[in-house]
This record gives C-alpha cells, structure tokens and sequence, in this order.
C-alpha cells in the first residue's frame, strides 16, 4: 500500500491511500486544519468545526457504527469518536466521519453551566471525514464492530462540482 498526502488549497490535508499494484484507492481521508475559512465540505452541507456529532446523527438517520477499537480515543486533551456508515449502492464502502471536542473547554462550559454543555453530541464537531475499503479499515482497526441498532447505508454523492466524479 502507498500513501500520498495534499494539502488543498484551503489548508486541509487530503490523504489517499492505495494499493501501488492494482492502483486501487482503499481510503480516502479529508482532514480539517482547523481554520475557520477552511469549513466547506460538499456533503449535505455539513460543515468542519461546526457541524455536531447530532447533527450528523439526524442527517444519517442513525449514530451508523463504530469499530470497537476506536470508537472513541482521547489524544492531547480532546476526545474523537468514529462513526461509520455503509454506503447506499456501493457495496464494502464506508464513510466515517470524526468528531472531537477540546475536554477542558467542555469542562469550562459545565463548570459555567453554559447552555447544551450537558450535551457532549451536541459539543462534538466535525473534524474529519473518510472514505473507505471496509475490508481496508477491518485490517487496521480489527473487525469488531458496534452498530446502532437503527444503523443504515446512508447516499454518498457520486459527483462533486468542482472535481468530477468520484470513483471507488
């Protein structure tokens, strides 16, 4: 496997990774740089940094499913969680979208009593979004999963306007 890593214009990293023999891609990652004019992402209109971990709940019609080694990790004073989802019409594909929360800042909004700081769905954002091989993500993160008991395929859009169409 061979990875190549973008920066994009807007200062996100892209990462592709891919099997050099067959030149197949088995993921995809988008990963925000954290600045606020680098938000955009073509996929129901969500949003890096401002959409929530509920938001992308109600959208996707479920919380889909999370690999049980990773659902949820801490990592220099945030928290991450990892939801997955099948993708509609495109068999052992898989979107996951990462969210995180800075904990000291939740812990300062509680201690304050800050509206929705008892919500920690509501406190995640959007941070990073994949696009994935299950059969690649089961080698790195195990098999093992947990699935929401609502859990469903979800569209994935086929065409983005300014790249052309995607092909997985």
């Amino acid at each position: 496997m061979n990875t190549v890593k973008y920066r994009l214009v807007d200062g996100n990293e892209l990462s592709v990774t891919y099997d050099g023999s067959s030149q197949r891609i088995a993921y995809v990652e988008c990963d925000w740089n954290r600045n606020g004019g680098s938000t955009e992402v073509e996929f129901h209109g969500f949003k890096f940094g401002t959409t929530t971990l509920q938001q992308l709940r109600d959208a996707n019609g479920s919380n889909g499913f999370s690999y049980k080694s990773n659902a949820m990790n801490t990592a220099g004073g945030e928290l991450f969680t990892f939801n997955a989802y099948a993708v509609n019409g495109k068999p052992g594909l898989v979107a996951v979208f990462v969210t995180v929360l800075n904990i000291g800042e939740l812990r300062r909004k509680r201690a304050n009593r800050e509206p929705g700081s008892d919500d920690v769905a509501m406190n995640l954002k959007l941070d990073a979004i994949i696009l994935a091989e299950e059969t690649y993500l089961d080698g790195i993160w195990g098999k093992e999963k947990v699935y929401d008991k609502d859990a469903k395929p979800i569209d994935w859009p086929s065409e983005n306007p300014r790249a052309g169409e995607a092909r997985f």
